[in-house]
């Protein structure tokens, strides 16, 4: 595996904000980086910036369209090769709330997945009933639009309320953002993570146990 770092953001905030100038800066100079390193597949942990590789950079860079059908989500990545470790005990007592991003869903047309990853991993999985609500950052949306994001934002805390439990888990790093900074109110009962963590937290919870077996 390999993180260059020469990479950069993958452009979405100024692209959302009109900046096209810094838009293609970026992009240029993140294909140049993936031309070098030549990789066999390219995993991101960002559905927005997902988005961006496959369906923005083609038309900056004709060529990169080498690469979309190597780009893919990590949940994604992770379900399709069943890269799934062996759930910790800890981990098969837990309820765990699963929050769908938006690009998630609209862009990159994946919903199936963060179920498999976390019930692999012996999460006894909850969600809210369809059509599932927006946590209201949306990027730049939110602080152009605070008021109609505060409503949203609201719409969600009702549902994660109604699930009863204290364990989130999402796969964009806005939305983390939005749900820690205003569950925070709430008390520090909430534990919130990228399920690319809580794969990380699982395979650690699983090799210390299975050391402690042996010794």
């Amino acid at each position: 595996m390999v993180r260059p770092s020469d990479q950069s953001c993958c452009g979405a905030p100024s692209l959302h904000l009109g900046h096209q100038k810094d838009v293609h800066r970026l992009a240029l100079a993140n294909i140049k980086s993936f031309e070098r390193e030549n990789p066999d597949y390219i995993l991101t942990v960002c559905p927005t910036g997902n988005s961006m590789l496959k369906k923005f950079y083609p038309k900056i860079e004709p060529k990169f369209s080498r690469w979309t059908d190597k780009i893919f989500d990590f949940t994604e990545f992770m379900a399709k090769k069943g890269y799934f470790p062996e759930a910790s005990n800890s981990s098969q007592t837990k309820d765990v709330f699963y929050h769908y991003p938006c690009h998630y869903l609209n862009e990159l047309k994946l919903k199936e997945e963060p179920k498999k990853i976390l019930q692999a991993l012996g999460f006894k999985l909850k969600e809210e009933k369809e059509p599932f609500s927006c946590c209201g950052f949306c990027g730049v949306f939110s602080l152009k639009n605070p008021e109609i994001s505060a409503r949203m934002w609201q719409k969600k805390k009702q549902k994660i309320l109604e699930n009863e439990t204290n364990l989130i888990a999402t796969d964009c790093p806005g939305c983390l953002f939005q749900l820690r900074a205003n569950l925070r109110p709430e008390g520090d009962s909430f534990k919130i993570f990228h399920t690319a963590e809580l794969f990380a937290k699982v395979m650690d919870e699983t090799s210390e146990e299975q050391n402690n077996n042996r010794s």
